[in-house]
């Protein structure tokens, strides 16, 4: 630490007072573009008693921006009405999300305004909840900095320091948010949840936290998520998905969420993927985000275009509503009401000629303007005259002895120059630190020379830094991020990095071992820079910051932040020394298997293959310890659906002792060998047989059986099912003779599909669902995975329960769906697959449904015919059974007020209908739901061209499941017609039309909305319909015409009524032959004797029904 010495002591090194002169701004290498006499700093940090010749800087209020706050208001409120808590019953109406693009160059005001505009009207009148968060420059490799330091805010202002609450924090609502937590998230959620956000637990109460403590919890999660399976995907997702819960509880319990986040052009891509994310979460209602960006950061243009490009197309889903803010800078009258401001004074004359000259040098850049006359102030050409009681100053001599700076860096170094050496490397040191560090830190890179509660008292009272409120610790912030980089130009350019290395090395010394995790990205921070350009770095100084990369890269492979974790283990691997995979293997190993997982991860091949080499070649390491490569890379070529995959799966459990045939005639051979033996075998064993089965411990049978799950999924994807079939085999056989290892109960529940499909055998595929369930228990408990219960739920269950019902149910409910398809389609085609699919499960269910008269399937007709029941011929349809209600609420009064009921019902509809679609445009949101659905499905279709330009295409649809077969429709793009008959049916496009865009014209979705559909789909359309409403007639002023009796006002008799009631059809009313109803009057079928045509003395009733 000699090194950092040099700047922070003066006893210890002859050099001190040259370096100190180097980091001295007032030296004559440090030139300034100011020219006046500089007073000597008064170092006393106690504020004066009178404050009467003060600028009040803590007073100001927010100036020239009230376009912008009206803007920003109007927008709010377009969503969230005012109405405070009496509003919060309706705070769960769903809502598209709002999110406001706040841009402007740096210090022009963009926090300010945001803080200013809506903290009061969400907390205090929506009784909502505000925060916002901040990336940093310094540490762009820390993932989810600003999300994270904004969600942390949140919680702090729900609960405070002392455990009490705050106006907006009721218990209900902690009561609330905690049972969902554990509802929506269990223990494992959780324990990742306190991880990222370790002020959760004051919400999850002492018990709850008491049970996240436990080493089990805390201490495997993360490592969970990034255990030697190598998914970085799906670490990636478990983490967003604890993200999601957590905005979706608090926007459940409160009315309304606001996040805001500085400096996104310097955020990681983790974040950005997670705020996508977040965007497209329906579930998550009641949040507005605001994003704060600076438009004059060339590098990163590209990443705010993209995000603007990726919330365009967000908006045209109606996914959120967007609006962006473009802050300029002040006007001149602006400026001068600022300076009005601070120096409490009435009349605008009188300070409009300062007004122009601070406009002039400062551009009207907020921030610039304040720290321009706090040097005015200090430097007194601004100062109070208490002979005249008021403010004086000279402007020719801030004329003559002061020029226009070029920013407000330069300006705040200056002011900066006139503070003591100590204060400049206290400064210095401070700015190392990143936008907020807490007063210990301080100390200890300052190493307890210096007074640090002075010199923050000092920069407190500058307005340099500011002390945060509502922790337990000291922490400050910097008010400005020129300030902090004001304060990083003390340092000279030459020697930056290694004063920041310096700084990082006191850092890294000082902290306690166990919290290394917390400080770990703010460190290499400071020490990455330097060590990778410098050449004679010692090698246990190498050695050191190798590891600390390596658990910084682990750290962020479980945040799932790629980009970072490519950084650190790059920077790693950088630091290693030649002779590394025999002196340090662990390390090396852990390095380069993580570099393999980032590059797949990224898709990027090449890389991955170079990086798997590396470790692949050394011969001293294990096949346990080269796992993860390879699971790398069968990764990588399983989502390409590549063969090597399948290649790399059986090489590496070749490697293991487990053995396939290569040929498919022994591959077919030795799969139905195996389903006949294991199905005699599993008959013999009990549920509880297979559920003591020992656990097995062996590293390399626990792989085996791992990777035996990995081969039967990537190879079901690239089509070799026997294979898939034969891994299935494999554990089994490895489960009954070795016991249960961490992979055997999904072995087992992938293992009923085959038995079903093989053997059509119910009780058997029930027996293995068991069986895999028992296993489960056992191995993990009460946990279970997404894996197993997708596979169980989907295919397992309904095989094991419903479909054991007796064929005939099995049948109806088969028929039922057809007999719908049937009805609701014009084409021929498909009403003719509909009737052979029917004929197929059950002719005699084909035979009766052709008895059926055709007046039954020609819509909603009485059909003239005495001897029927009153509803027979009766085809409900959602339109009549509306009807119908309106009729069945009408009915007990009189025709008048019968009438009138149903035109108030009429009109009510309408008005609701109309006030629903005002102002919208474009489709409709069902239909729009439709395509999008038909958009995800086709992804797998196959589209032909039958005649060169001639519009005539094949559609090949993928088979969704083994009992579907796949189909194929022919398209007419010209005439706009299909095989399925949806499309000239509806006006729409159907999924083959859908599919022939996508893969063919390559269109978008969205261009398809807009150019493919009928315009009878579109809300214009449907404003045209409910344009005119139906006018309302008051009863009292209908006059009597002399001839209309008034109704007869009867009491309606208690109970049912007996001739109104709606009789039920019986299953043979159209055919009386086959009637199982018979007239007790004429002993006939086909009625009763209520209907009988004798009862009123009537003639034969032999009538011809045919």
């Amino acid at each position: 630490m000699e090194g950092m010495k040099l700047y922070v002591t003066g006893d210890l090194d002859p050099c001190l007072d040259q370096r100190s002169a180097c980091l001295d701004p007032r030296s004559a290498s440090c030139s300034s573009s100011f020219v006046w006499e500089k007073k000597p700093f008064k170092k006393s940090g106690k504020v004066p008693s009178m404050t009467i010749n003060q600028l009040r800087f803590s007073e100001l209020h927010l100036h020239g921006r009230h376009n912008e706050q009206r803007m920003l208001l109007d927008f709010l409120r377009e969503n969230y009405p005012m109405g405070g808590k009496s509003r919060q019953e309706e705070h769960n109406n769903s809502r598209a999300k709002q999110v406001v693009l706040v841009s402007g160059v740096s210090g022009v005001g963009k926090t300010r305004l945001i803080q200013d505009t809506l903290i009061q009207h969400v907390e205090a009148e929506m009784c909502g909840i505000f925060a916002i968060g901040k990336y940093d420059l310094q540490q762009t490799a820390q993932p989810y900095l600003g999300i994270i330091s904004a969600c942390q805010e949140m919680l702090r202002k729900m609960i405070d320091s002392d455990g009490g609450t705050n106006f907006f924090a009721s218990p209900e609502t902690l009561d609330g948010i905690r049972s969902d937590f554990l509802n929506d998230l269990g223990q494992n959620g959780l324990s990742l949840l306190v991880r990222v956000l370790p002020l959760v637990s004051k919400i999850l109460g002492v018990g709850e936290e008491r049970k996240l403590e436990s080493p089990m919890e805390t201490e495997g999660i993360l490592e969970q998520l990034a255990s030697n399976d190598g998914k970085m995907n799906e670490a990636k997702a478990k983490l967003h998905f604890v993200f999601r819960v957590f905005f979706r509880t608090f926007c459940k319990h409160l009315p309304l969420v606001v996040m805001g986040l500085d400096d996104l052009q310097w955020a990681d891509t983790a974040s950005i993927e997670l705020l996508s994310d977040l965007l497209g979460d329906r579930a998550v209602q009641n949040l507005m985000l605001i994003f704060l960006y600076r438009s004059d950061e060339s590098d990163f243009v590209t990443m705010i275009a993209n995000i603007s490009e990726e919330l365009r197309d967000k908006e045209s889903k109606q996914m959120v509503k967007l609006m962006k803010i473009d802050i300029g800078s002040l006007f001149e009258n602006d400026v001068n009401s600022i300076i009005l401001d601070l120096l409490s004074m009435d009349s605008s004359s009188a300070t409009l000629d300062l007004a122009a000259l601070c406009c002039r040098r400062t551009g009207g850049n907020a921030f610039f303007l304040l720290a321009f006359l706090r040097m005015l102030k200090d430097n007194g050409y601004l100062e109070y005259n208490f002979g005249l009681l008021k403010w004086t100053w000279d402007l020719e001599k801030i004329e003559s002895e002061t020029v226009a700076t070029t920013n407000v860096v330069e300006l705040t170094k200056f002011k900066m120059s006139s503070f003591s050496k100590d204060y400049q490397t206290l400064l210095a040191l401070s700015s190392c630190l990143g936008h907020s560090f807490e007063k210990k830190d301080l100390d200890i890179v300052s190493c307890g020379k210096y007074s640090t509660n002075d010199f923050l008292a000092v920069a407190q009272e500058e307005g340099m830094l500011e002390l945060l409120t509502g922790r337990k610790s000291m922490r400050y912030r910097w008010t400005h991020d020129s300030v902090q980089e004001a304060a990083a130009s003390l340092i000279p350019t030459n020697e930056s990095l290694k004063f920041k290395y310096d700084v990082g090395k006191l850092l890294l010394s000082g902290i306690a071992e166990k919290d290394t995790g917390r400080y770990i990205f703010v460190i290499l921070g400071l020490l990455n820079p330097f060590a990778l350009d410098a050449d004679n770095l010692p090698l246990d100084e190498r050695l050191q910051l190798a590891n600390l990369n390596y658990l910084a890269s682990t750290q962020s492979s479980k945040l799932s932040s790629i980009s970072s974790t490519s950084y650190f283990v790059k920077s790693g691997i950088a630091l290693l020394p030649e002779c590394h995979w025999q002196s340090h293997t662990e390390l090396s190993l852990g390095l380069f298997t993580i570099a393999t997982e980032v590059e797949g991860a990224q898709m990027h091949e090449d890389a991955m293959n170079w990086y798997a080499s590396k470790v692949l070649q050394q011969d001293h390491l294990t096949i346990l310890d080269k796992l993860r490569v390879y699971r790398a890379q069968i990764q990588y070529w399983g989502m390409k659906n590549d063969d090597k995959s399948v290649e790399r799966c059986l090489a590496v459990l070749d490697q293991l002792g487990c053995r396939f045939p290569r040929s498919s005639l022994l591959q077919n051979i030795s799969l139905i060998f195996s389903l006949l033996k294991y199905k005699r075998e599993l008959k013999k064993r009990t549920i509880q047989e297979v559920s003591n089965l020992p656990v097995v411990t062996s590293p390399e049978i626990r792989e085996m059986g791992s990777m035996l799950n990995e081969l039967s999924l990537h190879a079901y994807g690239t089509g070799e099912t026997t294979l898939s079939g034969l891994c299935t085999m494999k554990q089994l056989s490895i489960t009954l003779e070795k016991g249960i290892n961490g992979s055997s109960y999904y072995g087992f529940v992938t293992l009923a599909p085959f038995f079903m499909v093989a053997f059509n055998d119910l009780k058997a595929t029930s027996q293995i669902a068991s069986y895999a369930d028992a296993m489960r228990v056992r191995e993990h408990g009460s946990q279970t995975t997404a894996g197993f219960n997708m596979v169980q739920g989907c295919f397992n269950l309904p095989w094991a329960h419903t479909w054991s019902q007796n064929a005939e149910t099995k049948g109806g409910k088969k028929i039922g769906k057809l007999v719908h398809s049937l009805s609701t389609t014009f084409s021929g085609y498909e009403s003719r697959r509909c009737w052979a699919a029917i004929e197929q499960v059950s002719p005699k269910g084909r035979a009766y449904l052709e008895g059926i008269p055709k007046e039954q399937w020609e819509g909603t007709a009485w059909i003239e015919n005495p001897s029927l029941p009153p509803r027979f011929g009766i085809v409900t349809t959602n339109m009549s059974e509306s009807a119908n209600s309106m009729l069945e609420k009408a009915r007990t009064g009189s025709w008048l007020d019968c009438i009138d009921q149903i035109l108030s019902i009429m009109l009510e509809r309408i008005c609701t209908l109309r006030q629903k679609h005002r102002g919208r445009s474009g489709v409709v949101d069902e239909m729009r739901g439709i395509l999008e659905k038909r958009w995800n499905n086709c992804a797998g279709f196959q589209v032909w061209e039958l005649i060169e330009n001639g519009g005539i295409f094949r559609v090949c649809r993928t088979s969704r499941g083994p009992t579907e077969p796949e189909r194929s429709y022919v398209l007419n793009i010209r005439e706009q017609t299909c095989e399925c008959g949806k499309w000239q049916d509806h006006e729409v496009p159907c999924i083959d039309a859908i599919a022939y865009y996508k893969k063919i014209e390559n269109q978008t979705l969205q261009y398809i909305i807009d150019n493919h559909v009928s315009g009878q789909y579109k809300f214009e359309t449907v404003n045209e319909l409910v344009k005119d409403n139906i006018i309302p007639v008051c009863l009292e002023t209908i006059s009597a015409d002399g001839t209309t009796l008034p109704p007869n006002v009867v009491k309606r008799p208690s109970g049912r009524p007996k001739k109104v009631r709606l009789r039920k059809r019986t299953r043979f009313a159209h055919d009386p032959q086959k009637s199982n109803i018979r007239c007790s009057r004429c002993k006939k079928t086909g009625h009763n004797v209520r209907t009988c045509l004798r009862r009123d003395g009537g003639g034969n009733t032999d009538l011809d029904l045919s």
